[in-house]
């Protein structure tokens, strides 16, 4: 939650942080919070503004967490129980570590000692340096010069190391490593020389080892044939043609009480250190999406399976309507042989000798005069008939039947 004007952290209470700098890292607190409503972001973010003002002012945080005015100290011991706990360092680096990639040996040089380095012999060193490191036995330093490292004969060192060499490896004819320079004093002096560029060349310091003497081009030179690093120091010319720092890696991130500052972290960092926590994080959302692709599929089928059935429906519904055109043009003929044979009161039996024999229009008049003739026979021969018989008048000529009113109304009650 924000913080108020006149509150103070509890964690920052009896540090040594003075008064402005407390505001500071509530206005940062507070700002961070209401945009992200995270109190472990917005610590995150409120600490490493306060902890840049601090150093920039000169301040300097001792083991107990305390910040005092002036530089901080390493001592040799507390450098040498740092790099032998490999892991205690890692959770507890300090802010400013330069971190960079250099050369340390390169296959089948003369060096200017007149030391052969061949391919076997770099191989066997690494193989070795790293051993000793991972086991804790042994810190490869890293020192401003090399003569401070060397010291005078039978003397110890001259100075303090400003970093050390976690680790060696192989990179083509090349045996790399990744360096560390913590800022000592001495180190930041030393980061502004190497990211200016001013001083990159290095020299290796080896313990235990052996040479042998060979003959190279006609020279007689030592082999190098065993041996560990036991350092890698600036110098102005390199030991070995080549051997200096390559390239700058990285600035350590600002760190407070095991926190990481999730701003400086790159993807490119989680997927080499966090992947399981990726994959984990990532697992629900690619399942569902698994899901929904399913879903999506199923509703395509659905679709076609749709459109399928209107296609069908589609070709039946025209087939009825073929059957209903035709349905309406045989009701049409059928209403004009009616309309045709509505004539006295006869039509019934007209229609019916009609339907029997009219397959089209022309088919009535061709038709109608014959049906007529069997419907008044089959009247006049009935019992009803009868009666109207006597009425009927036949024409000799033409042979057509007339019929008088009276004779017409007895004909239609029988129809």
């Amino acid at each position: 939650m924000p913080y108020g004007p006149n509150e103070t952290p509890e964690r920052l209470k009896g540090k040594g942080i003075p008064a402005n700098f407390i505001r500071q890292f509530k206005h940062t607190f507070n700002s961070v919070w209401k945009n992200t409503k995270s109190d472990t972001r917005a610590w995150k973010a409120a600490y490493s503004v306060m902890g840049k003002a601090l150093r920039k002012a000169g301040y300097r945080k001792d083991k107990k967490g305390k910040w005092h005015k002036g530089e901080e100290v390493v001592s040799m011991g507390e450098m040498l129980l740092a790099t032998n706990q490999k892991l205690h360092i890692l959770e507890e680096k300090e802010n400013g570590e330069l971190h960079f990639e250099g050369v340390a040996l390169v296959d089948n040089v003369l060096s200017e000692n007149k030391r052969f380095y061949s391919a076997e012999f770099n191989n066997r060193c690494m193989e070795a340096t790293n051993a000793l490191v991972g086991s804790g036995a042994s810190t490869v330093t890293i020192f401003s010069r090399h003569g401070k490292a060397l010291g005078g004969f039978g003397t110890l060192p001259t100075g303090l190391p400003i970093g050390k060499v976690p680790t060696l490896f192989r990179e083509g004819n090349e045996i790399r490593y990744r360096g560390i320079i913590v800022p000592t004093v001495e180190g930041k002096d030393m980061m502004t020389l190497v990211k200016s560029e001013v001083m990159l060349a290095t020299s290796i310091r080896a313990n235990k080892y052996e040479t042998r003497e060979r003959e190279l081009d006609g020279e007689t030179v030592n082999e190098m044939v065993s041996g560990v690093l036991a350092g890698i120091d600036f110098t102005d010319n390199p030991g070995i043609v080549g051997a200096g720092v390559r390239r700058i890696l990285e600035e350590a991130p600002e760190w407070e009480e095991g926190q990481m500052d999730w701003d400086k972290v790159t993807l490119e960092e989680l997927l080499e250190n966090c992947k399981p926590l990726l994959d984990e994080h990532t697992a629900p959302i690619v399942e569902a999406g698994q899901v929904k692709a399913t879903e999506l599929e199923s509703t395509v089928e659905e679709l076609n399976a749709t459109i399928v059935t209107l296609t069908e429906e589609k070709e039946s519904a025209e087939a009825k309507a073929v059957e209903a055109v035709d349905a309406v043009a045989g009701i049409e003929l059928k209403l004009k042989v009616a309309e045709a044979a509505h004539i006295g009161g006869i039509s019934r039996i007209v229609f019916e000798e009609l339907g029997k024999v009219v397959k089209t229009e022309e088919d009535i008049a061709e038709n109608l005069a014959s049906a007529k003739e069997k419907a008044m026979t089959l009247v006049l021969a009935s019992a009803d008939g009868g009666q109207a018989k006597g009425l009927a008048q036949v024409e000799e000529d033409g042979g057509e039947i007339k019929l008088s009113e009276e004779a017409k109304t007895i004909l239609d009650r029988c129809v």
